[in-house]
């Protein structure tokens, strides 16, 4: 583990170039996270994982910077997050903050570490606790934070005399310990903890675990340190640990020694031997006090952050009225001042709150009574006194509130006029390190600024020696003034520094201008500025480091550096000997960790090498298994060293220098090489296990590497050599061999220079390369020259060829890396050999043997140079090889010469020469100054600095790429210092694919596809406007931040090939910024390596789609004009696409249900409508019931006389009368029941109508889900028209307007491959030549015009051109050539522009990939009117041709007319209905006659819709008129007559199955409220079938040839166009099934002459479809050629024993195929 640093000696470096990355990933993850926990379940796991995303990406970092402890807390926040991913732990509010919580606080411990803070990451334990709780752990201790190295043991005190009686110990310490335990009062527990100390006494000589474990309890014992629980539970542990010796158990564990320490640590003072364990373990300052605090997150960010521009805004306001007095300004500062109180009291600092007040007190009295200077400076004082206190809120000073009350009571008494207090000496102190603060952090800004001046002034001397000599002389005062600040601050070193810098740029402003001659004092200058610039960087954070880091070298007149340990020996004034030898590490252990995960690495591995070797003792030859087990070696190599495994590394070492001398020289593998490699493997596979199970090994590797060494010799692995050498015999001989096992590029061992001082930089002659550089540098030349010397060896037997872009690519990269490090001699000489490559470039001359010879000689040359380079050894200048490149170059120039001048004189060829030198330095150079539209230079950082400086080499690029806030930094370009313009090949990816490959991480891969998804054709259309507008620096500088982001999200993925062509994309741009390039072919270029990253990108995004299709909302873009706002990003969810169909489908269930619930409903409040009116005559009824009884029984009455009682008198009741009562009492209780279900059925009927609206929302909202703008296709499109527009050698501008209306993404889908067949078709055949267009008078660019728009439930899509127009009599000849049309057939336009829709037409005279297979204009309309849309043509010649497309807006949800005819319904889109007429009896009685029915004048086809259904061809008469709606699309209009039109409705298309999907004029199904099931009909190909629409062909056409039809039955797409596309080619027609069954379905109606079969299917093999056919008498004889990958011979028996007549395996050879299918068919093949 690593040692514990001091607070002194923490190196805030490259904290804080991170920390701002960290912050941003951890907020981000926090974000995330908490979105996660107030989602659905079935929401979280993606935002769960964009959580965990984040945080890994932040812990990383964290790695990287080496911040002790914090990574306990990001691993174990990880493992909550992987937890909640899981659900074996709920993702909820309260199990997240824990985990929020810690992010909070790791981010505000970096910022105090980041401000001086002393690293103390014990501080963290409260946090780190909770997430220990959260995750269920078993043991929870602050020891865990603390980061010592537990092998740090002092000496032995001395040795005990006899072994301790550990029975007595464990006695004594058990007698003493329950009371201790129980104990309540501090001085009882005290004496029992001395008699704890004294138990334990006898066993402390013994070892430094038992000697800490003494200490602490001596420490209990004195009352230093307190006894709370952790130090209970350690006494808990003493006391089993003594319990297991007693019974003779060895052994303590290594975790009660760091508990030890970690009290030692805490303990407020420490004597003896606390005191001297502390000094050696370095625990001095290791462990805050408060350390069970939670001290962090107490500060709310907001109202601190409006703290903090409060007083910013106070400071100004104050500063004005300094200057004149102004209401408004005294208002707002007033203002400021309330919200700063008002800010701190949300942060919870009285004391400051109180100031405040009083500041604003003190300022109103000064504004009243006058300002004096006194008040003003005491002002000053107050408001640096609170920005001091708001930088410092989250842990104020105990004494901050009696500082504030001074500084408030001074700013009174000076207000009122009254002498203030005394200022205290803190008073004055705290001012003056206030201010000298500022101080340094405004002399540190101007600093950076002139740093940046005199960059731009050595630059354009760099590029124009003679011509800006002068200039040289404004950097003097410059540096001068640079020089003064630094002594100002004290800062010597630096200011020697400036001093010799402007020294030196003197005397190069009083040279000759010799670049070349002055390159040793440029490159020490660039070096010395670009030191001066990280010393500028840490000044800025801490002036005291900056000092102690740096010193001038006086011997080389270089700032250097000094790592933490040397400047810590320079600060204890050691000789300088000393800080070397303080600077190396200490041995250190195996970490058990990382071993394991090594041991792992290194099994795989070697079962690489031992699965790889069988195959190369078969193949010896085979360079790729050779480099796969240099690869092998190479990772075990580094892994070893990575753990600290030096003697295995060294012996992988030796293998891969062995294989890289065969790979170097492209050796096939010998029988010595392989046995060598096997010997390898079978010593290194015992080290592994032995490492596996003791983790350790006492093996060496001497005899593997001196096996190694034979090989190499050209011995065998046996030898005579002495067994005794041991690699490690001297520090001396192991730290060679560690150097020289780093070489890619391995030679024989020379005598080395002297090591670096510093482990991180590697010298190589005299110069120092950081280490990562170094390596990354070896291995990408080795890999340039291999590439350079297979390409020149290929070059040399293919005369007449050009240089390949590959072998530009690779000689430039190599250029470009050389200077990077500083090789100048092997940079010179790679430019030297570009330059004469790029002579040699299409169209180039034929290279003779000589000069063949050159160029191989300067590839020998250039890899010696890397041979010495790996050596250690700097190899010189090589001026001969250059001159014989530059006589090479000479001669070339004469063949061009005479190739382009013929027989002109030589005057008249140098003066041409000289004239396109001229025209071509103009397009190259840089353009005239132009200070408002050229960016300004200081915000790019310096070329030179970054080109050449080797003091900090950190891969700061590689390591960190993630997407900067407010600015990218410029990418490195070290060819940018040797030449103004270098725009590299847009094949640089194809370079650099045998050096990078992609490593892709499964986790972060989903969230790096999902941003570049955004981020790409923000590229694209920002290099469009750059095109548009070349002089505007602003998209460049907008490009270059989001490649920047995308290669940076890149590299993090694993998606090496797009990050290193998105870098390669990104150097082309800055180029082309700094030299000013605006020539077209430049811009070409640029697009074409972006079409190249596109290409990229979908290699990574087609296995994401084929496993988890993206929602569209993912796949949205901007829009194509780039005009619209830019708005927060969204969170986004994953949802697989057949889901979401699914989802439509199910909500058009609901609303068909709720519909037969709304007619369900209907009958029910009708029927008790019914039921209502039947309970009201029912009482009447009743009443009149009533009536009669009553009448009868007065009319028995009067019969009955005086002999009864009067009916006044006493009532009387019949029968009759008791049942009219009762059947009125049960009317009653009906008519109640009437009311409630009344009063049941209202109310559901307002929640059926509540639900309706929820179901059009929710089925509106899926809809929109399911719409993408059509801005997603731009990309492809443009792609596809600068493509097509390169290969037929014409220029085009595409302009898409109208990119944000939004179509279904099916529909989008299924046509965006005719859109291209459309843009291709305009360019191919309408956009004429650039000559052609010339003569015209037209521009050389052709205009393609793409329109997209939405007209009602249409959208409406026009593709226009500007070129020549249809061709109308080529399409007339063409289409009668091709037997489409009679001869002297008389078609007009319209009907001529028709036939280019025909199946297989072509106007084109020759086949090519872009045009003449007749099948592009077919798909379109075809793939169009699928979707039950219409295509339509408008041809103007000599000004264009425009195709009109009208598509429906969606697929789920459309609008119909319903109509019925002979008693059945039907429906029809509406967007083929122009209009519905009546028409009287007898004009529609002709209409039968004729077929034909006059509307608005024009004569249309006439059908009556059940004729066309075939259910009866005439009407029922009788009624005056009937109804005739006029359709139209595609061209076409017809007039239909239907019995009666019911509407428009909106409904569900439901989808028909494949078995009516293929019957012509029916496009869908759906369901009516009332449940009946409706075709939707399109009468207009139901026309087309019935053959109304066909023009008959005229009498006497000749019968056509009959062509024979071959069905293609295979399951694989590519395999089906493949074949379709080479039969068609030859003349025959082709149908294609996806499997047996589909081949069964066509087989009735295709009717094929032959079929070609897979056997591997789906629903259906081969082999039963055989049977089928077999089977089938009709079919019998059908002819079948089987083609599979399975070529064994029992497939074959199989196939040819169900009657198969050929039998071919994948894949097959094409004249085979065809000659086999002409024999079946018994016809001659094609010719040729």
């Amino acid at each position: 583990m690593t040692s514990s640093l001091h607070a002194s000696a923490y190196d805030t470096g490259p904290l804080s170039w991170v920390i701002g990355e960290i912050r941003g990933a951890l907020e981000r993850s926090s974000s995330a996270l908490n979105d996660a926990a107030t989602r659905a379940v079935e929401a979280q796991p993606t935002l769960l994982l964009h959580a965990k995303t984040h945080l890994h990406q932040a812990h990383g970092a964290l790695q990287m910077v080496d911040v002790d402890g914090v990574g306990l807390l990001t691993a174990a926040a990880e493992r909550a997050l992987d937890r909640f991913k899981e659900r074996s732990l709920d993702c909820t509010l309260d199990h997240a903050r824990p985990v929020r919580e810690a992010f909070g606080a790791i981010g505000e411990y970096l910022e105090e570490l980041v401000a001086g803070a002393a690293p103390q990451p014990v501080r963290l334990f409260p946090y780190y606790r909770a997430l220990q709780e959260l995750l269920g752990a078993e043991r929870i201790h602050p020891s865990d934070l603390l980061q010592v190295d537990t092998a740090r043991a002092p000496a032995p005190a001395g040795t005990p005399d006899a072994a301790p009686d550990f029975a007595a110990c464990r006695a004594m310490f058990e007698k003493a310990l329950l009371p201790y335990l129980k104990s309540v009062d501090a001085d009882t527990r005290r004496t029992h903890a001395r008699a704890l100390a004294d138990a334990i006494a006898p066993l402390a000589p013994g070892g430094t675990d038992w000697r800490a474990l003494h200490a602490v309890a001596m420490l209990v014992a004195d009352g230093v340190l307190a006894g709370d629980l952790y130090v209970k539970q350690l006494f808990g542990q003493i006391n089993l640990q003594l319990r297991r010796l007693a019974q003779g158990q060895a052994g303590l564990p290594e975790s009660m020694l760091r508990d030890a320490l970690f009290f030692i640590a805490a303990a407020p003072a420490a004597e003896g031997e606390s005191a001297l364990l502390r000094r050696a373990f370095q625990l001095d300052g290791a462990v805050a006090p408060d350390y069970l605090e939670r001290r962090y997150g107490k500060v709310d960010p907001g109202a601190l952050k409006q703290a903090k521009e409060a007083l910013a805004r106070s400071k100004s306001d104050w500063d004005q009225l300094a200057v004149a007095a102004d209401e408004r300004r005294e208002a707002d500062f007033k203002d400021a001042l309330a919200s700063l109180a008002g800010a701190s009291e949300k942060l919870g600092a009285p004391a400051l709150t109180q100031l405040l007040r009083e500041l604003g007190q003190a300022a109103n009295d000064s504004i009243a009574l006058g300002r004096s200077d006194q008040f003003g400076l005491e002002m000053a004082t107050a408001m640096l006194f609170v920005e001091h206190g708001l930088d410092q809120v989250r842990q104020l000073p105990d004494d901050f509130g009696q500082h504030a009350e001074v500084v408030g009571q001074r700013l009174l008494a000076l207000a009122a006029g009254d002498t203030p207090p005394p200022a205290l000496d803190w008073h004055k102190e705290l001012a003056h390190s206030i201010e000298q603060g500022q101080t340094v952090a405004v002399l540190a800004g101007e600093i950076k600024s002139g740093l940046r001046q005199v960059e731009k002034l050595l630059d354009e001397y760099y590029d124009e020696p003679l011509h800006k000599r002068a200039s040289l002389v404004a950097a003097a005062p410059v540096l001068h003034q640079i020089q003064g600040a630094l002594s100002i601050l004290d800062q010597d070193a630096a200011a020697r520094t400036a001093h010799h810098v402007r020294a030196a740029v003197a005397l190069l402003a009083e040279g000759d201008g010799d670049v070349q001659a002055q390159a040793a004092a440029l490159h020490n200058i660039a070096r010395n500025i670009g030191a001066l610039g990280f010393f500028t960087d840490m000044l800025a954070q801490n002036s005291d480091s900056a000092k102690s880091r740096f010193i001038f070298d006086e011997e080389a007149e270089l700032l250097r550096e000094l790592s933490l340990e040397q400047a810590g020996a320079a600060a204890q004034a050691a000789p300088p000997d000393a800080a070397v030898d303080a600077a190396e590490p200490d041995a250190a252990g195996i970490d058990t960790e990382l071993l394991e995960i090594f041991v792992a690495e290194a099994g795989e591995v070697l079962d690489t090498v031992a699965a790889t070797l069988p195959g190369l003792r078969q193949a010896p030859q085979a360079q790729d298994a050779l480099s796969t087990v240099r690869r092998a070696f190479h990772t075990l190599k580094g892994s070893a060293r990575m753990v600290g495994l030096e003697a295995f590394a060294l012996g992988a070492a030796a293998l891969e220098r062995v294989m890289n001398t065969w790979l170097a020289d492209a050796r096939a593998a010998t029988p010595a090489l392989l046995d060598l490699v096997e010997h390898a493997h079978a010593a290194l596979t015992p080290w592994v296990a032995e490492l596996a199970a003791s983790g350790a090994s006492a093996k060496t590797s001497a005899e593997l590497v001196a096996a190694a060494e034979r090989v190499q010799a050209g011995g065998t692995v046996a030898g005579d050599v002495a067994q005794d050498v041991a690699l490690d015999a001297t520090p001396a001989a192991a730290h060679e061999a560690r150097e020289a096992a780093s070489n890619v590029i391995a030679l024989p061992t020379a005598t080395r220079p002297a090591p670096s001082s510093d482990e991180n930089m590697h010298r190589v002659g005299t110069l120092e390369i950081a280490l990562a550089l170094y390596n990354i540098y070896v291995a990408e030349t080795d890999e340039l020259v291999r590439l350079l010397e297979r390409d020149f060896g290929e070059w040399r037997h293919e005369a007449g060829r050009p240089v390949s872009a590959d072998a530009l690519t690779a000689v430039h990269t190599l250029c470009g890396t050389s200077g990077t490090v500083g090789f100048l001699a092997l940079r010179d000489l790679a430019q030297s050999l570009e330059t004469t490559l790029e002579m040699l470039a299409a169209p180039a001359p034929a290279l003779s043997a000589a000069q063949h010879d050159v160029l191989d000689a300067a590839l020998a040359r250039v890899r010696q140079m890397l041979q010495a380079f790996g050596r250690d050894e700097l190899a010189e200048a090589q001026p001969d090889m250059l001159d014989r490149l530059a006589a090479l170059r000479d001669a070339l120039a004469q063949q061009q010469a005479s190739a382009a001048y013929g027989d002109a004189g030589p005057d008249l060829a140098r003066q041409l020469d000289d004239l396109f030198a001229q025209a071509y330095e103009s397009l190259v150079a840089a353009p005239p100054p132009m200070e408002q539209a050229a960016p300004p230079v200081e915000d790019k950082p310096a070329v030179a600095d970054l080109v050449d400086d080797d003091l900090f080499g950190l891969d700061v690029d590689a390591l960190f790429d993630a997407p900067a806030p407010a600015e990218t930094p410029a990418p490195v370009q070290a060819e940018a210092v040797e030449r103004p313009v270098a725009l590299p090949s847009a094949s640089g990816v194809a370079a650099a694919e045998p050096v990078l490959h992609d490593e892709l991480d499964s986790d972060l891969l989903p969230v790096f596809l999902e941003e570049a998804a955004d981020l790409l054709p923000q590229i694209g259309n920002g290099l469009r406007q750059w095109q548009h507008n070349p002089q505007d620096p602003a998209p460049a500088q907008g490009l270059l931040r989001t490649l920047h982001t995308v290669k940076g999200s890149a590299r993090m993925a694993g998606a090496m090939r797009i990050g290193q062509h998105t870098h390669e994309l990104e150097t082309q741009v800055e180029n082309m910024v700094h030299a000013g390039t605006t020539a077209p072919a430049a811009f070409d270029e640029l697009m074409a390596s972006y079409d190249t990253a596109l290409a990229l990108f979908e290699q990574l995004v087609q296995p994401a789609q084929a496993s988890e299709p993206e929602t569209p909302a993912s796949e949205a873009a901007p829009l194509a004009d780039g005009l619209a706002p830019v708005e927060a990003r969204t969170p986004l969810v994953r949802v697989r696409a057949d889901i979401l169909d699914r989802l439509v489908t199910q909500a058009g269930e609901v609303s068909i249900t709720r519909s037969k619930l709304e007619n369900q409903m209907g009958v029910l409040k009708g029927a008790l409508s019914d039921f209502s009116d039947n309970l009201g005559r029912l009482r009447r009824q009743l009443r009149e019931v009533e009536m009669q009884a009553e009448s009868q029984i007065a009319s028995r009455m009067s019969i009955a006389g005086e002999r009864e009682f009067d009916p006044l008198e006493f009532d009387r009741f019949t029968r009759l009368q008791e049942l009219t009562r009762m059947m009125a009492e049960s009317v009653n209780d009906v008519a109640s029941f009437h009311e409630s279900l009344a009063r049941t059925v209202d109310g559901a009927g307002e929640e059926l109508a509540a639900q309706s609206r929820m179901t059009r929302d929710l089925q509106r909202d899926l809809m929109r889900v399911r719409m993408v703008p059509f801005a997603s296709l731009s990309e492809r499109l443009f792609r596809v028209a600068r493509q097509t527009a390169k290969e037929t050698d014409k220029r085009v501008n595409l302009d898409i307007r109208g990119g944000a209306v939004e179509i279904d993404r099916s529909v989008l889908e299924q046509m965006a491959a005719p859109f291209e067949h459309l843009l291709r078709n305009a360019i191919v055949h309408g956009i004429e030549p650039r000559s052609v267009r010339t003569a015209e008078g037209k521009s050389e660019t052709g205009e393609l015009l793409v329109q997209v728009s939405q007209q009602g439930n249409e959208v409406v899509l026009q593709f226009g051109d500007d070129g020549a127009g249809l061709d109308l009599a080529r399409i007339r000849a063409k289409a009668g050539a091709q037997g489409l049309v009679a001869p002297d057939a008389v078609l007009s336009d319209a009907q001529a522009a028709e036939l280019i829709f025909a199946p297989g037409f072509s106007t084109a005279d020759a086949l090519t990939e872009l045009a003449g297979r007749g099948v592009g204009m077919d798909v379109v309309r075809s793939e169009a009117q699928a979707l039950g849309g219409r295509v339509s043509i408008d041809s103007e010649p000599g000004k264009g041709a425009r195709f009109t497309i009208h598509l429906p807006l969606t697929l789920a949800v459309t609008q119909v007319v319903l109509v019925s005819s002979a008693g059945k319904t039907y429906a029809l889109p509406s967007t083929i209905v122009e209009q519905v007429v009546q028409v009287r009896e007898p004009e529609l009685a002709a209409a039968f006659e004729a077929k034909l029915l006059e509307v608005g004048g024009q004569l249309l086809p006439f059908h009556y819709l059940p004729a066309l259904l075939g259910e009866g061809g005439a009407f029922e008469p009788g009624l005056r008129s009937r109804p005739v709606l006029v359709l139209q699309g595609a061209g076409e209009r017809i007039a239909l007559q239907v019995d009666e039109v019911q509407g428009n409705r909106e409904v569900v298309i439901k989808n028909l199955g494949p078995q009516l999907a293929r019957v012509p004029g029916i496009a869908g199904a759906t369901v009516l409220g009332s449940g009946d099931i409706v075709l939707i009909l399109n009468p207009l190909a139901l026309g087309r079938h019935a053959g109304s629409l066909t023009p008959a062909p005229a009498a006497g056409q000749p019968a056509p040839v009959h062509r024979p039809t071959v069905m293609v039955v295979d399951d694989s797409l590519t395999v089906r166009r493949v074949t379709q596309r080479l039969l068609e080619r030859e003349g025959y027609r082709v149908a294609l099934a996806k499997d047996g069954v589909d081949a069964l379905e066509q087989l009735p109606e295709v009717r094929p002459d032959l079929m070609l079969v897979d056997i591997e299917m789906p629903r259906m093999d081969g082999f039963d479809l055989v049977r089928h056919v077999r089977g089938d008498a009709a079919t019998a004889a059908l002819p079948i050629i089987m083609i599979t990958s399975r070529t064994a011979d029992k497939h074959r028996n199989v196939a040819l024993g169900l009657g198969v007549n050929a039998y071919f395996g994948k894949p097959f050879q094409e004249p085979v195929l065809l000659g086999a299918i002409a024999g079946l068919l018994h016809r001659e093949l094609p010719q040729a």
